[in-house]
């Protein structure tokens, strides 16, 4: 292939430097534009990569596939620790120091925080809209796995808290949970 008067070879792996230069630069920032913008590509330049080159869509694709593959996994990592770190919220305490009126004795008190259980709560029910289900589907056999934020209603659930009646009517079709005679309180289904 010519560039202007110069020729421009391609390496083993099909792609000329500068489409090499931007690949890498693209794994690095995860962003076109900004690939684009440090190595002073004009957009035409990688448009036209994109549509007649089939190395570079290969080594492009490669790339891309990669980085989805990080975020997932990073995401995964989040998701399994998301409701650890809600429970402990939800039992949040927080120290009061108390003093006897009389004898003046001073002492610290631990008490729930339920400035921290309400925003919880709050956080939870709000998300509840927006959440997907997820499962799994293994040899054969479809696993229902719990959205996280059935995963964190059905930890409300087990330690007392109210939650939304959307969460626990999935729950309760789901077999999770089950309604007890006053309105509002669920109990726990063993597996």
């Amino acid at each position: 292939m010519t560039k202007g008067s110069q020729l421009v070879a391609r390496g083993d792996d099909g792609l000329m430097d500068d489409q090499r230069r931007y690949i890498q630069k693209y794994a690095e920032t995860g962003s076109e534009a900004q690939a684009q913008e440090n190595l002073d590509f004009p957009r035409r330049r990688v448009r036209n990569w994109h549509n007649n080159d089939q190395a570079f869509r290969t080594a492009f694709n490669t790339v891309v596939e990669g980085i989805h593959e990080g975020v997932v996994q990073r995401l995964k990592v989040v998701e399994e620790k998301l409701p650890d770190a809600i429970e402990e919220l939800l039992s949040a305490t927080k120290s009061v120091r108390v003093e006897c009126p009389k004898c003046k004795l001073k002492f610290s008190v631990d008490i729930d925080n339920t400035a921290i259980q309400a925003k919880m709560v709050d956080m939870l029910m709000k998300s509840q809209g927006h959440l997907k289900e997820v499962t799994r589907h293994e040899v054969g056999v479809d696993e229902e796995v719990l959205s996280s934020a059935l995963r964190m209603a059905l930890s409300m659930v087990q330690k007392g808290a109210q939650i939304g009646v959307d969460s626990a009517q999935e729950l309760i079709r789901r077999g999770k949970i089950e309604e007890t005679s006053v309105e509002g309180e669920y109990r726990i289904l063993e597996e």
